[in-house]
C-alpha cells in the first residue's frame, strides 16, 4: 500500500511543487468532507506522518489556490446549451468592501430526487459579479448580462430565487412577472 502511494507522489504537474495525490486529496477533503483549508492541510500532514512518507504537506494557502483554479475552470468552461436551465441567484457574505452576486445553474433534467438536497456537485457556476454596492437596478443589470450569454438559457432568470438585495419588484417585473422569490 505504501509503495503505491510513493508512485502516486511521482505525478507532479509542470511548474507545481506538489503531486496530483496532494492536490486530489486536498480538494476532496474540502469539497467532499467539508474540511476547512487548514484542516485539510493538517490532515494530509497527519496521514503522511502516520504512513511514514517522506513528503512535505501543502499549506492551506497552496490548497486555496488549487481550489481557486478549479473554481475558475468551472466558471469559465463552456456550458451545455439547453433550454431547461434554472438559476439560483444569491449574494455572498460581504468580506471587505465588496460582495458578490453568484449565479449557479442546474438543468431541470439533472435535478436530484425530491427527497435529496442539492449539493455543490449538482450545480454549475454560471456567473460571479463582484460589486461594492448593490440594489435592484444593479442586480437587474447583472441578470441581464448573464442572460445575454449564449447558453440557451434566455429568460430563465425569471424563476431564480433572490435574496433581500433585490428590493424593487418594479425593476424585476420589467423582465418578468413570474419570478419565484425564495426567502432564506
Amino acid at each position: 500500500m505504501v509503495s503505491g502511494a510513493h508512485e502516486a507522489f511521482n505525478l507532479v504537474p509542470f511548474n507545481y511543487q506538489y503531486s496530483i495525490w496532494h492536490i486530489t486529496l486536498f480538494v476532496s477533503l474540502v469539497l467532499s468532507a467539508a474540511a476547512s483549508f487548514r484542516c485539510a492541510s493538517r490532515t494530509i500532514e497527519m496521514v503522511m506522518s502516520f504512513l511514514q512518507l517522506p513528503f512535505t504537506s501543502p499549506s492551506c494557502f497552496s490548497g486555496r489556490l488549487w481550489l481557486f483554479r478549479l473554481g475558475y475552470f468551472k466558471l469559465t468552461r463552456p456550458k451545455e446549451r439547453a433550454g431547461d436551465w434554472v438559476w439560483i441567484v444569491d449574494h455572498t457574505v460581504q468580506l471587505g468592501a465588496e460582495e458578490c452576486l453568484v449565479i449557479l445553474g442546474i438543468r431541470l433534467c439533472n435535478l436530484p430526487a425530491p427527497v435529496s438536497c442539492l449539493s455543490q456537485k449538482d450545480v454549475e457556476p454560471l456567473a460571479l459579479f463582484p460589486v461594492k454596492q448593490s440594489n435592484g437596478e444593479v442586480v437587474f443589470q447583472q441578470l441581464e448580462d448573464n442572460n445575454s450569454k449564449d447558453w440557451g438559457t434566455k429568460g430563465n432568470y425569471r424563476r431564480s430565487g433572490l435574496r433581500s438585495e433585490v428590493r424593487s419588484r418594479e425593476v424585476l417585473s420589467r423582465a418578468s412577472g413570474d419570478m419565484l422569490r425564495i426567502r432564506h
